[in-house]
């Protein structure tokens, strides 16, 4: 009877394991926003896809031009439950205050950084973002 509960025992000690791991880690980054880095993806917001705590930020740039038959769209950045949010208002990003993902809304610039500080060679480029800025508009 020990035996079969062995089993049980085992699993739930590793979920526990692999869950401490990855609150580990979250907490361990840093909580600020990356400054000194160039972002991997820059833009404006238009449109938001959110299922399930994951969500895809479709980024373009206004005035660029569009071609006949290919999306407006240049990046899509993907964020989930590990993913930092910040907010910037004007040019200092030091100053960057927390934020969160319900504080997206279309036609806002953003700054993103991907975890793996890649971008894939697809069109439009997509990669996981580590990091998000919310750019707020200077207000005079």
């Amino acid at each position: 009877m020990q035996r079969a509960k062995s089993p049980k025992v085992w699993l739930t000690l590793v979920a526990i394991l692999i869950l401490a791991s990855f609150l580990g880690v979250s907490a361990w980054r840093n909580s600020s926003p990356p400054c000194d880095q160039m972002g991997q993806g820059r833009g404006v917001i238009d449109s938001i896809e959110q299922t399930f705590g994951f969500a895809q930020i479709k980024l373009y740039t206004p005035g660029a031009p569009i071609h006949p038959g290919i999306s407006r769209d240049h990046t899509i950045v993907r964020t989930d439950w590990t993913t930092h949010f910040f907010r910037q208002h004007g040019t200092n990003c030091r100053s960057a205050q927390r934020a969160s993902f319900s504080d997206l809304a279309e036609g806002q610039s953003i700054s993103a950084w991907s975890k793996d500080l890649r971008n894939n060679n697809s069109y439009p480029g997509t990669f996981n973002a580590s990091d998000v800025v919310i750019v707020m508009p200077t207000t005079q």
